[in-house]
């Protein structure tokens, strides 16, 4: 119960979730033909935003794992050892 009213995993899904949806923005063909240097602005924007998202996300859980602020974590992660 305790995971779900903790602000922390909603913080790293929904950066996560930011990332995904760029990342496949980023691979994805567009419907309609456009000029390669706004194809190629669209392409480093998302690119550019997913790694961003997936690097917060990542900075975020270790620290706040490191902090103790997220214990649920930590039982998963000593439950699959």
């Amino acid at each position: 119960m305790k995971a779900i009213l903790n602000w922390r995993y909603y913080v790293c899904a929904a950066l996560f979730a930011i990332g995904l949806i760029a990342t496949l923005v980023s691979f994805g063909d567009s419907a309609t033909p456009v000029d390669e240097s706004l194809w190629t602005v669209r392409t480093a924007c998302s690119a550019i935003t997913a790694a961003a998202c997936f690097f917060a996300t990542s900075r975020l859980y270790v620290r706040w794992e490191s902090e103790g602020k997220m214990p649920e974590a930590e039982a998963l992660q000593r439950d699959d050892d």
